[in-house]
């Protein structure tokens, strides 16, 4: 069994997910058939582009704001905080 086998089917958030290690972490995901939430202080962040298995979803926001939290975290099943 891959390692990447454990996300597939499951909501993965990636913040800092235009840095150096979230993208990696990115790049890795983007292969699996997951819901593959990148966070990002960039509008658009060109790590994530197309996938062939992963379903995208980029998020522009500010991680120190609390009030975001309750909302963007609904699902999700294996956060990673990389920013």
């Amino acid at each position: 069994m891959k390692t990447t086998d454990y996300y597939k089917g499951k909501t993965v958030l990636v913040t800092g997910a235009s840095g150096f290690i979230g993208s990696s972490l990115v790049k890795v995901l983007r292969q699996v058939d997951c819901t593959l939430m990148c966070c990002s202080r960039n509008a658009q962040n060109p790590e994530t582009g197309h996938s062939t298995k992963a379903k995208i979803v980029d998020l522009q926001m500010d991680i120190r704001d609390p009030s975001i939290w309750d909302d963007v975290l609904q699902g999700v099943q294996c956060p990673y905080s990389r920013s």
